[in-house]
Formats: C-alpha cells, sequence, structure tokens
C-alpha cells in the first residue's frame, strides 16, 4: 500500500529511519545482544589503552599508571582520547536503541510501483469519465436540436391550414352572400364546408402536437441544463483529482531525494566516526 496522504509525512520519516537501520552492520556473536557485543569492543580498546598506558608511566616515571605506589593521572592527549571513545560508546548505544528494522530496497520498489500505476489508472479513469460526460452532453443538444427543427416544422404547417381555414372560410361567406339557387350551388356550398371542418380538425391536432413537441423541449432543455451542470462538477473533480495527484507525486520526489541524502550523510557520518575513533 502506498502511503496515505493524511499521513505521509509521518511515513516516509518511519522509511528514512528504517533505511539508516539497514545500513548499521553490526558484529554478532553466538548468544549475545549485537549491541552488547559493539559496546564489549569499545571497551576492550578503552582497556588496552589504558594496559598501554600503564605499561609506559611504569617505566619513564610519567605518565598513567603507579609510581613508587602513587596514582599517576593519564597524560591530556590521551585522556582526551579515551573520553571521546567513551562517548561513541555511549552515543551508539544510544542509536540502538531507536532503530527497527526497515522494508528492504525491493519492498520500496514495489510501493513505487504500485504508487504510479496507481496514479495511471487514476489519470485513466478521469479522462474517460470526462469523454462519457462529454458525449452525454453531445446527444443531448442534438436531441434538442431536432425538436425545435420539429417545432418549426409543425409551426410551419399550421400557419398554412390556417391559411387555407382563412380561404376556405371566405369562400363560404361569399358563396353564402350569393345564394344562388341551385342543386349544384348547394352541394359545392356543402362539400366546401365539409372540407373547412376537416381543416379545422386537421389544424387542432397539429396545435396539440405543436404543444406535446414544446413540452418536450422545455423537458429536453432543463435535462440539457442539469446535464451541463453535472458535467462541470465531474470536471471539476477530475481537475481537483488530477491536482491531488500531482502534489501526492511532488511529495514522493521530494521524499526519495530526501532518502537518497540522509543515506549519503548517514555514510558520511559513519566514516568520520570510525576516523575519529581510530587511535592516533
Amino acid at each position: 500500500m502506498p502511503p496515505a496522504d493524511y499521513n505521509y509525512d509521518e511515513t516516509m520519516s518511519t522509511l528514512r529511519y528504517a533505511y539508516r537501520a539497514k545500513s548499521i552492520k553490526n558484529k554478532p556473536r553466538i548468544n549475545e545482544d549485537p549491541k552488547d557485543a559493539m559496546i564489549r569492543e569499545y571497551q576492550e580498546e578503552i582497556n588496552r589503552l589504558k594496559a598501554e598506558l600503564e605499561a609506559a608511566g611504569g617505566g619513564e616515571g610519567e605518565g598513567g599508571g603507579y609510581i613508587d605506589g602513587h596514582m599517576v593521572p593519564l597524560p591530556p592527549r590521551v585522556e582526551k582520547q579515551v573520553e571521546y571513545v567513551d562517548k561513541i560508546v555511549e552515543k551508539i548505544v544510544e542509536r540502538e536503541v531507536v532503530i527497527e528494522q526497515g522494508p528492504s530496497p525491493e519492498e520500496v520498489a514495489q510501493m513505487e510501483a504500485q504508487l504510479r500505476q496507481q496514479n495511471e489508472e487514476a489519470r485513466l479513469k478521469a479522462e474517460a469519465k470526462r469523454r462519457e460526460v462529454e458525449a452525454q452532453r453531445d446527444l443531448a443538444e442534438s436531441e434538442r436540436l431536432r425538436l425545435l427543427a420539429q417545432i418549426d416544422e409543425q409551426e410551419n404547417a399550421a400557419f398554412q391550414e390556417e391559411q387555407r381555414k382563412v380561404e376556405l372560410q371566405a369562400k363560404l361567406q361569399h358563396m353564402e352572400h350569393k345564394m344562388v339557387q341551385g342543386k349544384q350551388i348547394m352541394e359545392q356550398a356543402i362539400q366546401q364546408e365539409q372540407e373547412l371542418k376537416k381543416h379545422e380538425k386537421r389544424l387542432r391536432k397539429q396545435q396539440e402536437r405543436e404543444h406535446e413537441l414544446r413540452q418536450q423541449e422545455e423537458q429536453q432543455r432543463q435535462e440539457n441544463l442539469l446535464l451541463e451542470e453535472r458535467c462541470a462538477s465531474q470536471e471539476e473533480q477530475v481537475a481537483k483529482l488530477t491536482t491531488k495527484l500531482q502534489k501526492l507525486w511532488d511529495k514522493y520526489q521530494k521524499a526519495q531525494q530526501e532518502m537518497v541524502d540522509l543515506q549519503h550523510f548517514n555514510q558520511q557520518e559513519r566514516e568520520d566516526n570510525i576516523q575519529r575513533a581510530a587511535p592516533a
């Protein structure tokens, strides 16, 4: 699992301590704690230095050791060297208390690969979601335009029927005013009246259809508004996720550089301690 965002710093701090722990090499002995073995080695070195000082003091009359039954203090230079070795022992003991076993380089590499894979999967998922929302928005806009074109067609047809109705009414009124006697004229008037009723019926149907189309267009427009709002929300979420992933990746790169710097510093510190601890 990659480090969580809310405790990222704590996780990377643990990894840094783990790498420091991996870099420390002990010389364990059977049935002996590595820390105790290191302390024992430094104590043996201290005892060896003291023994050499005592031997030197007995032969020359100056330095550390006993002369004529009296204790002669160690020379300042040697005494400082012994004190410095004691401090190194205390520092190593203190470090051994806080060190814990960290992950191996293979495990860290696996964590890095998982982090990169999760970043790529999140990016592909966000891109697919964005394309899906855009396709839905384009489809809704096409449907709205189709309904508008159909409404225009129905309005033109209704206008033509209205014009036809006016013309028929004018003809009917003209014939009624004339009231020409004759069977043929009466039949024509009746036929025209029947045609007028048919046109009125078709006109009512077209008006009803036009009303339905207007309702559908209004409903489609409302749906388009909701879809556009959802699209904007999705795009905002994609932007936030992309920003969050970028920040996480930047933190990861920074932490990785810090681990490299800590390893280099740790190695330099060990080399400096060894050089300072070595007898002059």
